[in-house]
């Protein structure tokens, strides 16, 4: 029986059960580029572009890590910073690149599967994957998308994202203490090496 599920599951997945896509991709060359949507607590909208790029590699307390620069374009205002990443056994791990002293955080849980949960950071907000969907974005549709929520501790902030295979994240949506909401959606991925 068990053999009839193994070869049930290669078949239907085309993967053994102990191995998953890759939901959050870590090469040299990645870029993501996303358009964002800033709904104010008044209702005024701004709107405008986030980017990322995964440039190069760097060792630190003898740990290989990925450098990832993120940036803004247009309203409300232009933000830029880069941060390390790696992944670990448990999934990825983040030093803040504005902090010389900044030490490694958890930042991702891998694998993925409906009911994981992880602390984020510090420990001030928890993850949980809800489940797959599908999700379409300017008509182009995403299979076997884990929709991921993150709280903090006293509910006043949530994210929801939603990862892809071999892509990463392709939609969040964020709601703040404000009442400001942020949705980015994927405009376009292109994978490195």
């Amino acid at each position: 029986m068990r053999f009839r599920f193994l070869s049930l599951t290669i078949a239907l997945f085309g993967c053994s059960p102990s191995t998953q896509p890759d939901y959050y991709p870590l090469h040299i060359g990645d870029e993501w580029s996303w358009l964002v949507k800033v709904v104010m607590s008044d209702g005024k909208v701004m709107e405008g572009s986030l980017y990322d790029k995964t440039e190069t590699t760097v060792e630190k307390n003898g740990k290989t890590y990925f450098r990832m620069r993120f940036w803004s374009e247009g309203p409300p205002k232009n933000i830029e910073k880069t941060n390390l990443k790696r992944k670990g056994e448990k999934g990825v791990y983040a030093i803040n690149g504005r902090d010389e002293n900044a030490s490694e955080e958890f930042e991702f849980g891998l694998p993925l599967y409906t009911g994981a949960t992880w602390q984020h950071g510090k420990g001030e907000n928890t993850a949980t994957v809800l489940g797959l969907e599908r999700v379409e974005i300017d008509g182009k549709t995403y299979e076997n998308c884990y929709h991921v929520r993150e709280v903090n501790a006293d509910g006043s902030f949530s994210e929801d994202t939603w990862q892809t295979p071999k892509v990463g994240e392709i939609k969040s949506y964020s709601v703040f203490p404000t009442g400001i909401t942020v949705t980015a959606t994927l405009k376009e991925f292109k994978p490195g090496k």
